[in-house]
C-alpha cells in the first residue's frame, strides 16, 4: 500500500482557504478597542477607599515600630488557607 504525502492530495486548497479564515478573524479583532467609562461617583469612592486604606497602614507601621504590634497566627493561617483554595 503506498501512502502520498499530505501536499500531494490536493490539500493545499483547504489550507489556503483555512489561513484566509484565520486571518479574516485577527483583522477584525485588532481592530476593535475597549473602552471603560469609570463615573465620578466611582472615582471619589475609589478615592474615599485608598484615604482610608493609607489611614490603616499607618496605624499598622506605627504599631510594628512601635513594638505593640500582635498577629493572630490562626487568623493568619486561616486566610492563607482561603486564599489558595
Amino acid at each position: 500500500m503506498r501512502i502520498n504525502e499530505p501536499n500531494r492530495i490536493g490539500l493545499g486548497a483547504y489550507q489556503k482557504l483555512n489561513d484566509n479564515m484565520k486571518n479574516k478573524d485577527t483583522n477584525k479583532a485588532g481592530n476593535r478597542r475597549d473602552e471603560v467609562e469609570i463615573s465620578s461617583e466611582a472615582l471619589k469612592m475609589q478615592a474615599l477607599s485608598d484615604n482610608d486604606r493609607d489611614n490603616r497602614v499607618a496605624e499598622l507601621k506605627e504599631r510594628y515600630e512601635s513594638g505593640t504590634y500582635s498577629a493572630d497566627p490562626k487568623a493568619v493561617a486561616d486566610k492563607l488557607l482561603n486564599h489558595w483554595k
